[in-house]
């Protein structure tokens, strides 16, 4: 494992990849095992659930953003967390 800071990246991320200890030799054969077919067993049908219609919703005036509540306990300086790295 190795890290290196490049200043001149920016905001820009370089990552590589090195991978090792992959054995030159033949792939091991796969073991398959015959699946055994049974006949699809018939339910009965259920009667559709008789759904009342939702009510209107009313809809904002134009030029009005609708109001959104948060939670008291929500916190704005958590919600994005620097990693160490950055610090």
């Amino acid at each position: 494992f190795g890290t290196v800071i490049d200043d001149t990246l920016g905001d820009e991320v370089r990552v590589t990849v090195i991978a090792a200890g992959f054995d030159g030799g033949q792939p091991q054969k796969r073991v398959t095992r015959p699946v055994e077919q049974r006949p699809a067993q018939q339910r009965p049908a259920a009667p559709a659930p008789s759904a009342s219609p939702a009510p209107p919703q009313a809809s904002p005036m134009p030029g009005q953003r609708p109001a959104f509540s948060r939670p008291a306990d929500v916190d704005d300086d958590d919600e994005l967390d620097v990693p160490d790295f950055m610090k």
